[in-house]
Parts: C-alpha cells; structure tokens; sequence
C-alpha cells in the first residue's frame, strides 16, 4: 500500500496546482508586458525615488534596485504572487484531514492497511510536490515571457529568476504544515483556513508594518515572510541560512501534526 496515497493524491489535484501555475504565468505576462513600456518604467522610476515609505511598502531593498527590470519583477511577481503560492497551501493543509473526515470517508479509509502515520505523510509529501508543480509551472511562463520580450531578454538575469521561484517553496510549505497541523487538533475546516490565512495575511501586515515603522522592526522575527526576503534572493541569490529556517520549522510542525493525528479520535 506504500505510495497509494501519494499517487492518488496527486491523480484528483493535479488540476489545482496546474490552474495556479497558469495564474501566476498570467501574472507573469501582463507584469513584464507592462515592462515593456518604457515610459511605464520611467514613470514608476520618479515614484519611488521620491517616496521612501513606498520602496518598504512594495517589498524593501532601495529605490535604485526596484527601478530596475528586476526590482519591478520581484515586486510585480515575487512579492504578490507568494501570497497566491501560500494561500494555495492553506488549502491543501486543510485538506489534508478535514475534507476526508466531513465526507465521513476518512474512517472508511483509516480501516484499510494504512497507518494514520503513512496516511499523513503521504498526503503531505504530495500537496508540498503540487505546490512544486504550481511553482514551476508559473516560472516556465515567467521565463518564457521575458525571452518572448526583446526589451527585457537582455536586462534580467534567468538564474535570478530560478532562485526567486525557488524561494518560495519553503514558505508555502511552511504554511501547508502549519494549516495541516491545525486540521488535525480542529474539527471544523472553516476554522483551520481561517487561522491558516490569518498566519499569512498576519505575517504579511507584520512585514510591511516593521519596515516601515522603525521602533518595531523587530517584530518581523516573528513573520515568516521577513525570511522570504525576495529582495535580498533577487539582488543576492538564496540564503541558505534562511530556508534552513524555514524547513526546520515546517518539519517541526510536520512532527506536531503527526502527534496530534494519532490522538484524534476521528468523527464518522
């Protein structure tokens, strides 16, 4: 039975991780189309040179680099669309247990020959790898797109792209174990989105909110998107130290979760 789970997981959602990544290279498309523009990149060039609280609000750095086809890819794409990537693995995080459980067929299932160990994993394993599907499928576009457009072929670096694509894996997976977790000690699926969208839309506020506001800057240690950092992965490549992090903390909720399943007394 080992592996049942993942491939059917990955047979009835591949269709949502292929819908993601064809937003994202939408988005990918109409932010280097408007690129393209000149007079678009100069206009926006003034707008932030002139106003500093504004570089903070669209994902920190400094002026000169997010007037650069790069800066405004990280700011058109990286910095927006990782709340798509994240939201996606809140709700895969709650399907992980509940939707099974109010279908009244996660008991049906547990009674086979698999553990609730196997069946977790599994699940988990597939929904990261979906996310992985969302998350290259959306850079194919990206890339596609700036060799399409003969204005930008030449001024952004592919490499710094893989990189930001890649970025974004250890946050949405952080986020699928957390949600996860919370649909394994909560019974109700609107609860467990709701609280894996408020560590999100949180973490997002929080970020935003400590760069701009320098007597609480410290307060984005708690925010996960603080470790994103598209900026610093655009301008310097990964840091190792900070998706270290991330993973750590996503195995560490991993674990929980698995404790927590083996405890739950499952309702039929």
């Amino acid at each position: 039975m080992k592996g049942v789970i993942f491939r059917e997981t990955l047979r009835r959602s591949w269709r949502s991780a292929a819908l993601v990544g064809l937003t994202m290279s939408a988005m990918a498309l109409y932010v280097v189309g408007v690129l393209s523009d000149s007079h678009v990149v100069e206009m926006f060039s003034e707008l932030v040179s002139g106003l500093p609280f504004l570089v903070n609000a669209l994902g920190g750095g400094d002026a000169v680099f997010l007037a650069t086809p790069a800066g405004m890819i990280n700011y058109g794409y990286f910095s927006w669309l990782i709340l798509v990537v994240c939201g996606y693995g809140v709700y895969l995080g709650v399907s992980a247990t509940i939707s099974e459980e109010d279908r009244g067929i996660l008991d049906v299932l547990l009674s086979a020959p698999v553990t609730r160990t196997q069946l977790l994993i599994e699940k988990l394993l597939a929904f990261a790898f979906l996310i992985a599907l969302g998350v290259i499928i959306g850079h194919i576009g990206l890339a596609l797109v700036v060799t399409l457009f003969a204005s930008m072929r030449d001024k952004v670096d592919q490499w710094q792209l893989v990189q930001g694509s890649l970025n974004m894996l250890p946050s949405a997976w952080l986020v699928l174990a957390f949600t996860a977790g919370i649909s394994t000690i909560v019974r109700r699926r609107n609860v467990a989105a709701t609280l894996g969208g408020a560590l999100v839309g949180g973490s997002f506020f929080v970020d935003i909110f400590g760069r701009n506001v320098p007597d609480v800057n410290g307060l984005r240690a708690v925010s996960f998107l603080t470790y994103y950092d598209s900026v610093g992965v655009m301008k310097n490549g990964l840091a190792l130290n900070n998706v270290l992090l991330l993973l750590g903390i996503a195995a560490a909720m991993v674990i929980i979760s698995l404790i927590s399943f083996q405890r739950r007394d499952i309702g039929v």
